[in-house]
């Protein structure tokens, strides 16, 4: 008798676990079909130059200091306040996590982190549908559902901080409901702190995704409501929400002084031109948005609509009004664009809606038409709207393969219920129990499809054997050469092809070197203005954010870079016959000392290149600290205009064409020409 005690309950744990484990395959293969059998879990936008070397600083700088809450950051973009860097997880618990592995190299980490990070969103999404009263299989089918969600995979290897908060949301949504049944707040307190921590931007639409699912499930397991209660429930919800905010004190206070610090003043903001419209891009199939099918519109539609009881209107009208007002969004985004990321965060709550939606058990046929009716409309009407028609065939597709599911799912029903019980039975007006499955089963199956198209056609992979080139060892190591052997005060910068500046604009090789570049969405306001205003360095990309690293000889020697990586030469560096590194034996150290100084008034007198070239002769001061000695003494060389005349030749190996401007040159090698 024991042993068949224990062989049962073996077996009913091998049951519950059978989701999970079929959950967690699935998405092990999503990743191999949609991204790995490409090449790396990564991308050539943010991913190579942001999310997989800020994290690596941060950890090699702990290592380096020892400091856990370090406030500069030397080594990259000339110096920076280290929370213009935060929002790469400078207290994320996920990276901080990486500082006890020294043995694993922070990229492999960030792509199995990100792989694992996905796979464990899915199975807390999984056990928190467990309390809802959603069937076994629809609550399987909704949790394929939102792994597939467009948002999901793309993002979890494009940009990170997009979804990499989405275990801690879910666990968070599991915390309300042991806070609303069981008033136990642990589980709902952890959650929101690594939500935040871990995407501090994306936690604000995440906390307002909770405050919405526990206003709706207060209402909906609270019996008797007044609003005394609703406002004591309320506040103390809130509550916990704050006290997460306050713990994370640390994090989100000097971000915030950095961020409002290194706003542009003319950021541009996008004009709300309606009080309310459908957004099509905020929940269907864009990855930058919550990516779903047309099943979500119709589910949220079908929750105001055809609800039983007004309780269960509350979640499907919150989420309509939200997606519907653009000011909300707008806000969401800090009050500077309507963008759809924001909405990722009610990815869950809208994969909720589908999964009570498919397991309704009474519904009208006719009522049941009239979400498909108003979604059919939506789409229609959306067919001009900006970046939206290129999904059109793709929205009409989905929509008429979900309705032909739904119509023969309740068909099939009534077949079913006319042979069992005929007397019972009609098509006309009787409430029929309706088993929708094969319409999640459709929406999975086009959002796969549409996944594995769309991430297929990203020219956004990182190929294996490219980013090889990209972390090329032997590069490390001439640069750890040379660090090893110049021990004084220096900057060491990676300069080629454009590709390569962009793949190597924040990446240290060491944390000894120190470097120009810098790409984040915080920045130095003045460092910024310095390189484009001051010394009108080259902008290779049209994110201005991203200051690369330049081959402008006066500003690498004002700035004291010191070595070059670099094939080929570089005006003012010599080779130093180690590995394409060149160096300047006269670039200026980082910090230096001198007398020789310039009033600004004056120094603003110069333009280009004058402008430049004093730079590397002259400290620039406030009007009134340089003397007027000093100011009479100075003479800067202007450089003026001269007529020039080239000769003009055409060989196969040089060819000189004078123009309306100038002189077209075209040589194949080096050439010499001389006029006769």
């Amino acid at each position: 008798m024991d042993t068949f005690h224990r062989n049962s309950r073996l077996a009913n744990r091998l049951q519950r676990a059978l989701p999970y484990i079929i959950l967690t395959i699935a998405c092990i293969a999503f990743c191999w079909l949609f991204v790995l059998q490409y090449g790396i879990f990564g991308s050539k936008i943010d991913w190579i130059n942001q999310h997989s070397v800020i994290p690596d600083y941060f950890r090699k700088r702990f290592y380096e200091t020892g400091n856990l809450f370090p406030d500069y950051a030397w080594n990259i973009g000339a110096g920076q306040n280290i929370y213009h860097l935060s929002y790469y997880g400078l207290f994320s618990p996920v990276i901080l996590f990486s500082f006890a592995l020294p043995f694993i190299r922070m990229d492999y980490y960030i792509m199995g982190s990100s792989i694992l990070s996905y796979i464990i969103s899915v199975l807390l999404f999984y056990r928190f549908l467990r309390c809802k009263k959603i069937t076994g299989t629809a609550r399987f089918g909704t949790a394929l559902l939102f792994a597939l969600a467009a948002s999901m995979v793309y993002q979890s290897y494009n940009q990170l901080m997009f979804i990499n908060y989405m275990p801690f949301l879910c666990l968070s949504l599991i915390g309300t409901d042991l806070y609303l049944k069981k008033q136990k707040k642990g589980c709902l307190l952890l959650g929101t702190v690594g939500m935040i921590l871990t995407s501090f931007y994306f936690s604000i639409g995440g906390m307002l995704a909770l405050c919405l699912y526990a206003l709706s499930e207060y209402f909906l397991i609270t019996e008797q409501v007044s609003f005394i209660s609703v406002l004591k429930k309320g506040l103390c919800y809130t509550g916990i929400l704050l006290q997460g905010v306050l713990l994370c004190g640390i994090l989100l206070v000097p971000a915030a002084v950095s961020i409002f610090s290194s706003r542009q003043e003319n950021a541009a903001k996008e004009q709300l031109s309606s009080i309310i419209s459908f957004a099509p891009l905020k929940i269907l199939y864009t990855p930058y948005g919550m990516g779903l099918t047309v099943l979500a519109v119709v589910a949220i539609l079908s929750g105001i609509f055809c609800a039983a009881k007004w309780q269960e209107r509350i979640l499907p009208s919150a989420l309509a009004i939200l997606l519907s007002v653009p000011a909300i969004g707008f806000l969401l985004n800090g009050g500077l664009y309507d963008k759809q990321k924001v909405f990722i965060p009610f990815v869950p709550l809208v994969c909720l809606q589908c999964g009570r939606y498919i397991s309704i058990k009474h519904q009208r046929f006719f009522s049941g038409l009239l979400p498909w009716a108003l979604t059919g409309t939506l789409i229609y009407l959306s067919a001009k709207v900006p970046d939206f028609e290129a999904y059109i065939p793709i929205a009409w597709a989905d929509f008429s393969i979900a309705l032909l599911c739904y119509v023969l799912s309740f068909l099939a029903a009534e077949i079913r219920k006319r042979i069992n019980k005929p007397e019972q039975s009609s098509l006309s007006g009787q409430e029929n129990t309706i088993y929708m499955v094969p319409v999640l089963l459709a929406a999975c199956i086009s959002l796969f499809a549409f996944d594995k198209q769309m991430n297929s056609e990203r020219e956004r992979m990182v190929p294996t054997e490219e980013y090889k080139n990209v972390v090329d060892i032997q590069k490390n190591n001439a640069l750890k050469n040379i660090l090893e052997r110049d021990n004084s005060f220096y900057r060491m910068e990676v300069v080629s092809d454009g590709m390569t500046n962009h793949n190597n604009v924040n990446r240290l090789a060491d944390i000894r070197q120190n470097i120009t570049s810098m790409y984040s969405s915080c920045y130095n306001k003045e460092y910024w203005s310095f390189r484009k205003d001051t010394y009108a360095l080259n902008e290779p990309f049209r994110n201005n954010m991203m200051q690369s690293a330049t081959d402008n000889p006066c500003f690498l020697q004002f700035m004291g870079v010191k070595y070059l990586l670099h094939q080929g030469n570089a005006a003012g560096y010599k080779p130093t016959g180690e590995n394409n590194i060149l160096t300047n034996p006269s670039a200026a150290p980082i910090l230096y000392v001198t007398n020789q100084v310039i009033s600004e008034k004056q120094y603003k007198m110069h333009a280009f290149p004058t402008n430049q070239t004093a730079l590397l002769q002259y400290a620039v001061v406030p009007d009134g600290e340089a003397s007027e000695s000093t100011n009479a003494a100075l003479d800067i060389q202007q450089m003026e205009e001269c007529d020039i005349e080239i000769p003009e030749c055409k060989t196969p190996e040089l060819t000189i064409k004078k123009t309306s401007d100038g002189y077209e040159v075209t040589a194949k090698e080096d050439s010499k020409k001389q006029k006769l």
